[in-house]
C-alpha cells in the first residue's frame, strides 16, 4: 500500500484499534514494531480491547503531535499511540478520541482509513 500510494513518513495511517502491536508484551512485539519501522507513513494506532495499553507497557513517552499528546518509544517515533481525551488536528479535522472511537466537534465526514497530512 505504501508503494502504491507513494507515502512519506509525513502521511498519517489511522489504525483504529486491535493494531496487535502491544498484544503481549516482549519479543513478539518487538519483532511486529521493528518490521513496521521502515515503512515510509506514520501509524497513528488507537487502541482496542484486546491489547495492552502503551501507558503500561513501559519505554513509551509522552510527546505532542498534532495538536495532542500521543505515545511513542525513542526506537519507534513514526510509531504513535493516541492518548484518550486528546484531540488532533488531521487534514484540517479536529477529531477527538473518547475511549476507542471518533467524535467530530463538527459534523465531518468519516474519516478515511489513510490520511494524507502533507
Amino acid at each position: 500500500m505504501c508503494k502504491k500510494m507513494c507515502t512519506t513518513r509525513a502521511d498519517t495511517m489511522v489504525i483504529l484499534g486491535d493494531a496487535g502491536i502491544n498484544f503481549a508484551g516482549g519479543a513478539r512485539d518487538d519483532m511486529v514494531k521493528c518490521g513496521l519501522k521502515n515503512l515510509p507513513i506514520t501509524l497513528l494506532c488507537i487502541h482496542g480491547n484486546h491489547e495492552m495499553r502503551p501507558e503500561s507497557v513501559g519505554g513509551y513517552e509522552e510527546t505532542e503531535w498534532h495538536g495532542g499528546i500521543v505515545y511513542a518509544e525513542p526506537a519507534y517515533p513514526y510509531l504513535l499511540f493516541a492518548k484518550d481525551g486528546e484531540i488532533y488536528d488531521i487534514a484540517h479535522q479536529r477529531p477527538r478520541l473518547t475511549r476507542t472511537r471518533w467524535r467530530y466537534e463538527e459534523k465531518t465526514p468519516l474519516l478515511p482509513p489513510e490520511i494524507r497530512t502533507a
